[in-house]
């Protein structure tokens, strides 16, 4: 009888740049040691079953229990961590999987070896491309996405049966592109929020631990007046330097900044050489943008 082949690891490689990524800056920002803690507690999860784990009504209260946190954060993390594209969004709204290209990734490399000498097959929720799936993993054709394959079928009916010869196809096609555009729109939302809270855990760390509602407020403002994330960081940075730690002192920075028309980190490079190459640069970083207490 031939022996069940499993695809679990026993241990998974654990990159020293973890911490450098942006994604989990982001996770720790918002929700500290925990969130962290959280996210290492899955991925275990997850390679102790192979590349994805189907999560059940009960998930948040064991995780709750193992981790001592409380089962309403522990949903709130990982409902974080999927729309930060840490796992992939639309298999967790759908079939309430956790997994991603990444960890998949990872899988397949630890397993290439063994899968040289025994082949592995793939079964469900493999996302990744023939192109980037190795030789030696074959996938099973029942491993496409459930909502894929619905649409499919979906638009195949809809063309090919009688009933309904008057189904407006191109109704369906208005409504992938309105799809679409909605994404796109929600991704965009998703990376000022991001913006944002780069900016707030640098101002934690350089101004002000314990930032209120109205210093975020006011960061928020400055992106949308349209400075970028650099720009900001780097007014923040010159605030340190003239151990001006203040929220109006930064503002009054930015708002010399769009004075002289710099909006951006590369416009503030671009002006800082043109003061050097005219020799005027002056050292004093308060005399330079002014005292805007």
């Amino acid at each position: 009888m031939a022996r069940n082949i499993q695809n679990n690891l026993i241990y998974f490689s654990f990159d020293y740049t973890f911490f450098s990524d942006k994604k989990i800056k982001v996770l720790k920002a918002n929700y500290g040691i925990d969130g962290i803690a959280v996210y290492i507690y899955l991925l275990c999860e997850i390679y102790k079953n192979g590349y994805y784990l189907k999560l059940d009504s009960d998930y948040k209260y064991i995780i709750s229990d193992d981790l001592k946190l409380s089962a309403d954060k522990v949903k709130a993390i990982i409902e974080f961590l999927t729309k930060h594209y840490l796992f992939d969004e639309d298999l967790f709204l759908s079939d309430k999987i956790l997994t991603s290209k990444g960890i998949q990734r990872r899988f397949q490399f630890a397993i290439k070896d063994k899968a040289k000498k025994t082949p592995r097959t793939v079964n469900n929720y493999w996302l990744l491309d023939d192109c980037e799936t190795i030789s030696s993993i074959s996938k099973n054709n029942s491993s496409e996405k459930k909502s894929n394959f619905s649409d499919k079928n979906n638009i195949s009916f809809a063309e090919n049966n009688d009933f309904f010869q008057n189904y407006d196809t191109k109704k369906i096609k208005e409504n992938k592109e309105n799809k679409k555009e909605i994404k796109e729109k929600e991704n965009n939302k998703k990376e000022d929020k991001n913006e944002v809270v780069v900016v707030v855990d640098f101002y934690k760390q350089n101004i002000n631990s314990d930032v209120k509602d109205v210093e975020i407020s006011e960061i928020q403002s400055w992106l949308n007046q349209g400075f970028d994330e650099p720009l900001i960081i780097e007014c923040i940075k010159i605030a340190v330097l003239s151990n001006k730690r203040s929220i109006k002192y930064i503002s009054g920075i930015l708002n010399n900044m769009r004075k002289n028309s710099i909006m951006t980190f590369e416009d503030y490079k671009k002006s800082e050489q043109g003061k050097k190459e005219k020799g005027d640069i002056n050292n004093d970083q308060s005399e330079q943008y002014g005292n805007y207490y």
